[in-house]
């Protein structure tokens, strides 16, 4: 499971760069990430509290937590930066 979730966060570093080149918008980027974000936590709490929970689980669950913090931190800005940037944009 955690191998899947894996492929996944590497498919979105990827589209994150294209992001950061000007590839890909903000819309579809943050919609992306809320995605991988969410099933980063889910898998990441099955792990560390599902039914096989163990000491490398647990481990394992706090690393990937790492990265749904990352993705959610990434939408978080998005919006507040498209939000004063529209705001900026109708005071002017």
């Amino acid at each position: 499971m955690l191998g899947m979730v894996l492929l996944y966060v590497g498919a979105v570093l990827c589209l994150n760069g294209l992001w950061l080149l000007g590839r890909i918008g903000d819309n579809e980027i943050a919609v992306i990430d809320i995605f991988v974000g969410g099933l980063t936590l889910l898998v990441s709490l099955y792990l560390a509290f599902g039914p096989e929970s163990n000491p490398a689980n647990i481990k394992a669950a706090a690393l990937t937590l790492l990265f749904t913090f990352t993705y959610i931190w990434v939408v978080i800005n998005r919006y507040v930066s498209s939000r004063a940037m529209m705001s900026a944009t109708l005071v002017a």
